[in-house]
């Protein structure tokens, strides 16, 4: 059996204002606009999102080797839920940096929210790893991880 050529093209997140969350991810993240598209629908784009009508802006953003997809609903509605890391679905979105210990301190000042402050693993199962969390602009979870030297 020939096992096909498979490359991570990207991860896609809802958000409530796109431009907002292009800027967020340009300024501590280093992301790239890539591509935007405007009210993007029709009946077979809403056929292939399981939704009844459809109206949406995206944009790709290149960071790192790969790149992440914003979209906003205009129809139906872009909107919060407050799930929780254990809900069934998307859980986080993971960039990694070389100083977390710098970067958590720059994104504090700058206002963004994290859960607690970088946690250093010393298990045997992760030594040397370095993790924090914070939120994007919609509260959707957001980790930087520092890898060992």
């Amino acid at each position: 059996m020939r096992v096909p050529s498979v490359a991570f093209h990207h991860t896609a997140i809802v958000v409530t204002d796109i431009e907002r969350s292009i800027a967020f991810y340009g300024q501590h993240f280093a992301a790239v606009l890539e591509m935007q598209l405007r009210h993007v629908g029709g009946r077979d784009v809403a056929a292939l999102h399981r939704l009844a009508e459809v109206d949406f802006d995206l944009a790709f953003l290149a960071i790192g080797g790969g790149r992440l997809e914003l979209f906003e609903f205009h129809v139906p509605r872009s909107t919060t839920d407050n799930r929780s890391a254990s809900s069934f679905g998307l859980s986080h979105v993971a960039f990694e940096v070389d100083d977390l210990h710098a970067r958590y301190s720059e994104m504090r000042e700058l206002g963004v929210h994290f859960t607690a402050p970088p946690l250093e693993l010393s298990d045997d199962t992760a030594p040397g790893f370095v993790i924090a969390f914070c939120s994007d602009p919609d509260g959707n979870q957001v980790e930087l991880l520092q890898t060992p030297a």
